[in-house]
């Protein structure tokens, strides 16, 4: 997924994470986790965001909260040094 590189580790994960249950609805899946893996920057001004998720029986969605804070800390570091 393609982000301008000026987004905090916060606005990362929520355009991800929204994107990914997208995806997953428009499959007929729900989502019990995701994984948010490495970046690559791209071109001037975005980074390419590697991400995915592991589908889970129906109803098992994880929460927002926790997800997200699990998220923040696994990118705090990576983020960074994206801001010029």
């Amino acid at each position: 997924m393609l982000l301008p590189v000026d987004l905090t580790a916060e606005q990362v994960i929520d355009r991800i994470n929204t994107q990914i249950r997208l995806n997953a609805a428009d499959a007929g899946d729900f989502v019990q986790r995701t994984r948010i893996d490495s970046l690559e920057h791209h071109s001037d001004g975005w980074c390419r965001w590697l991400a995915a998720y592991l589908p889970g029986p129906p109803g098992t969605f994880p929460t927002a909260i926790t997800e997200t804070q699990q998220h923040r800390d696994q990118l705090s570091d990576r983020t960074a040094p994206l801001k010029t």
